[in-house]
């Protein structure tokens, strides 16, 4: 397929599932697979053996719930292939063989954060890094392009999760109800990040077969049971976090913060500043969960936990933020609408950049002459009620009744409902509010270019702390996952019955 193909396909059938996954066979029926997960772009590879039936592939399949099924062409007419094809109709993608690039995978895995897996042992894990070379390049062809240092890629070993087939899974309604979606076993448990939520679907369609995990979690689950006030607080603490898998997908994003890669589109500023400002907020609220679990035994996993979340670079990192971001300013307002616009322009803080205070001067100017016509209109018209408002493509407006309109008010078009319906206001402007929108979109283009400019050092120092910052999402996640399991042995009264295991698992 090429190119332009692929990244139409892409671009089309990338909503349907949560991953893209790639895989490969070599002669001797080992398998090699990469997935990525669409929401936070991160990486997991893996490599076993399988049977006749290839019921683990096609588990580790279904489970990453695949938009795009990435095959070798050379595969067609084989037995894998056909199972594929029946499990994932019209998922499937053919590339060429020589995307399945075993060397460069490796070389590409080299750059990257690799969790679970040592180097010495990359080597051994070749039809893997075909796998991922092949899916490194369905991302570069869709114009995803990554910053590989801050990509994080986990290597999962097969043999320590449970393979259950999609029969078994839809049966037991592990994820997805049989009458109703929703009242499924992955409905029993609440957690708070989407983390733990991927996490949690991970130990229901695999779970783990190893005890040594299994007995810290369930040690970490009583300890909590143990604690209720900890368990509460950690309920409170662990929605801060809910969007740090997005964020670092973000850093991972050579345009985030570049000038010369964003050129003068104001987007790409947009969303380097939300995106600094909400890693500030996540940063500030690691420290806070380390503090709480100095309440939990100083042994096990909560102590693992404890330990990474309270790394102290964290607080040096959000300190390195704080010296330039106005984040309480921003916490404070609204996330939507004309309020979040106005706090974007001034995400930093002033002295930081003489530039960047003087397009705020003009800005503020030109918004004060927006506020002042409008209390010029409304006195004038009172009987057209008028209103202020605020879009982002149209800037500000004037919304007021449909009847007995000015002559003075341009470009009037009837208001619509939330149901795209007309309703009984209207939609103008003025000569005056198109000048000063003019002014205003100068002036943010400069804003946005100024903040840019200033962010630039933190969103590269930010990164060059990626793997620190994946492991924190880990443990985020995990702590996440214990608090849900909690929270329903609370919620059930569920008693833990004891057991013995003698000489096996």
């Amino acid at each position: 397929m090429g190119e332009k193909a692929m990244a139409k396909a892409a671009e089309e059938d990338w909503h349907v599932g949560e991953s893209v996954v790639a895989l490969i066979e070599s002669r001797a029926r080992e398998i090699g697979l990469a997935a990525v997960h669409r929401r936070s772009m991160q990486f997991e590879i893996t490599q076993f053996s399988d049977t006749a039936s290839y019921n683990r592939v096609v588990s580790h399949c279904l489970f990453q719930d695949p938009a795009r099924v990435l095959v070798s062409r050379s595969a067609r007419g084989t037995q894998l292939l056909l199972l594929l094809e029946q499990a994932f109709p019209e998922r499937l993608l053919c590339l060429e063989r020589r995307h399945f690039d075993e060397a460069r995978g490796q070389a590409l895995l080299q750059e990257t954060c690799v969790s679970g897996l040592q180097a010495p042992d990359l080597e051994e894990k070749f039809v893997a890094s075909a796998a991922f070379a092949a899916l490194w390049h369905f991302l570069e062809a869709s114009n995803m392009h990554l910053q590989i240092p801050a990509v994080l890629v986990r290597f999962r070993v097969a043999s320590h999760s449970m393979v259950i087939d999609g029969s078994t899974a839809r049966l037991l309604e592990l994820v997805r109800g049989a009458s109703e979606p929703a009242k499924s076993l992955l409905g029993l448990f609440a957690c708070r990040t989407a983390g733990g939520q991927h996490l949690l679907r991970q130990s229901l369609l695999q779970p783990s077969v190893q005890l040594p995990e299994i007995q810290a979690r369930q040690q970490a689950v009583e300890a909590l049971l143990r604690d209720e006030p900890l368990f509460f607080q950690l309920q409170q603490l662990l929605p801060a976090l809910g969007d740090l898998d997005v964020l670092l997908a973000r850093l991972s994003e050579p345009s985030l913060g570049s000038l010369g890669s964003l050129g003068s589109g104001s987007d790409g500023c947009k969303v380097a500043a939300r995106t600094a400002l909400r890693l500030r907020n996540v940063l500030a609220a690691l420290p806070l969960l380390a503090d709480a679990l100095e309440a939990a035994p100083k042994e096990g996993l909560l102590e693992e936990l404890r330990t990474l979340l309270g790394h102290r670079r964290f607080s040096e990192l959000c300190k390195e933020l704080d010296r330039v971001l106005d984040s309480e300013g921003f916490s404070q307002r609204s996330q939507r609408g004309s309020m979040a616009h106005c706090a974007l322009m001034y995400a930093v803080k002033s002295n930081v950049s003489a530039l960047l205070d003087v397009a705020r001067q003009t800005w503020s100017e030109s918004m004060a002459k927006i506020q002042s016509t409008f209390r010029v209109l409304a006195a004038k018209y009172p009987d057209l009620r008028l209103r202020l408002e605020f879009a982002e493509k149209r800037g500000w407006f004037l919304s007021h009744e449909a009847m007995g309109i000015p002559e003075a008010f341009l470009h009037t078009s009837l208001k619509k409902n939330s149901k795209g319906q007309r309703s009984q206001r209207a939609e103008s402007t003025t000569k005056d509010l198109n000048q000063e929108n003019f002014k205003l979109r100068q002036a943010e283009a400069e804003i946005l270019k100024r903040t840019a400019e200033a962010l630039g050092g933190l969103l590269h120092e930010l990164r060059s702390e990626a793997t620190l910052l994946h492991r924190a999402s880990q443990a985020a996640a995990v702590l996440d996952l214990i608090a849900a399991f909690a929270g329903y042995a609370l919620s059930a009264s569920c008693v833990r019955r004891g057991t013995q295991l003698q000489g096996s698992r």
